[in-house]
């Protein structure tokens, strides 16, 4: 598919920059440099799609909004989409919203995202998602000797439970299932 105006054409995964894909990277006149990326660069099978619900004390229902659709070969890493998450608070933050929190399926480099930000036993060097001054601080009662996050986060996590639970039905369902090394390996 091409865009007319930018002569830009999209169904190619662009390189990435901090977990960031570069725009209009796949800018031609040419037809014959167009067809020679269709035959040596990766092409996009999956999309990978940011949502924004707004929160509302009223009693109805706001409609979501698209923030952003990209074409992806699965092939990102957990820090891939940490940056990414960052990226999309920070510049939300500029436009004065506030992500509150971020939901995502059970895919496992989300699930270690997810894992590293919270600090929920182990740790980023080189990102401290706690140290931001607008992040949540959370008041936890001493008695609670099983939460095990900390105090400070800078969004929410939420897991979309039906598309987990679906997932989780059509691999049971699966002819090829090889249950204990997929449950254990793929969370590791």
């Amino acid at each position: 598919m091409t865009v007319l105006l930018t002569h830009s054409f999209v169904g190619l995964v662009p390189p990435w920059i901090d977990g960031i894909p570069i725009t209009l990277h796949y800018q031609t006149d040419s037809f014959k440099k167009l067809c020679e990326w269709f035959s040596t660069e990766d092409r996009s099978h999956l999309i990978n799609i940011h949502m924004i619900l707004p929160i509302t004390n009223m009693q109805i229902a706001l409609n979501q909004l698209l923030l952003s659709a990209l074409g992806t070969n699965n092939k990102s890493e957990a820090i891939d989409i940490i940056r990414r998450w960052i990226w999309i608070f920070k510049q939300s933050s500029l436009k004065n919203f506030r992500i509150v929190g971020f939901s995502t399926d059970g895919d496992p480099r989300h699930m270690r995202a997810m894992r590293l930000v919270t600090v929920f036993f182990a740790t980023l060097p080189n990102i401290k998602s706690n140290s931001y001054t607008n992040a949540f601080h959370l008041k936890i009662p001493k008695e609670w000797n099983w939460y095990f996050l900390s105090d400070s986060h800078l969004f929410l996590w939420f897991q979309d439970a039906a598309n987990v639970c679906k997932k989780l039905r059509n691999r049971l369902l699966s002819r090829t299932i090889n249950a204990l090394s997929y449950m254990v390996l793929s969370f590791c």
